[in-house]
């Protein structure tokens, strides 16, 4: 062959090159994108979570960076009186006081029952200056959102026991979080009287 051919050759073959190393590059992603499924069950848990609350409501949930764990317990005066057990909830923490709080199922329902709503756990979310709180009746099996005022903004029942749980996992001495959470068995010890 002559040498102009070569001279031709040359560059195709680098072009043709590149063009296979960036194709073959361009391909391999580290993530595998999501199946159509999943993306509409994701748009379907958040538009629940979405109409139940409004979206300032959720955005300081999902925001907040400062959440804050406290027990509730009721004073001599029958008022709630928030304990001098305050505990600043890790970043890992954080993480999952906010999966089970944005649980679709929490949303679905606030059935009437017989009984007051005295809350024994609370959480403070804090995120662009602005404060919400979550309070949560273990034994009714419901929670509410109050705002930076303490003015109840919605309530709902419990889906299950996974905030129970945490909260005995947070607070392992308190016995009624033990109790409401499944950890222990409440002893009855009855009274043997005999009649006659």
């Amino acid at each position: 062959m002559s040498k102009t051919v070569f001279q031709w050759l040359w560059p195709v073959r680098v072009v043709i090159l590149l063009l296979l190393v960036g194709a073959s590059t361009a391909t391999c992603t580290a993530k595998q994108p999501k199946t159509k499924n999943q993306l509409i069950y994701a748009m379907f848990n958040d538009s629940i979570v979405k109409n139940a609350v409004s979206d300032s409501i959720l955005s300081i949930i999902r925001e907040a960076k400062d959440v804050k764990a406290s027990l509730i317990k009721m004073g001599t005066d029958s008022a709630k009186v928030v304990t001098d057990s305050l505990v600043t909830l890790s970043t890992k923490d954080v993480a999952v006081v906010k999966f089970i709080i944005t649980e679709p199922q929490n949303y679905t329902s606030n059935i009437v029952v017989l009984g007051l709503f005295i809350p024994s756990f609370r959480l403070e979310f804090t995120a662009k200056k602005r404060t919400l709180s979550a309070l949560f009746d273990f034994g009714l099996g419901k929670w509410s959102l109050n705002d930076e005022k303490d003015v109840e903004i919605c309530r709902y029942d419990l889906a299950d026991k996974s905030m129970a749980r945490f909260a005995s996992a947070l607070f392992p001495d308190d016995e009624l979080l033990t109790i409401v959470s499944g950890k222990k068995e409440i002893k009855v010890e009855s009274d043997k009287t005999e009649t006659k």
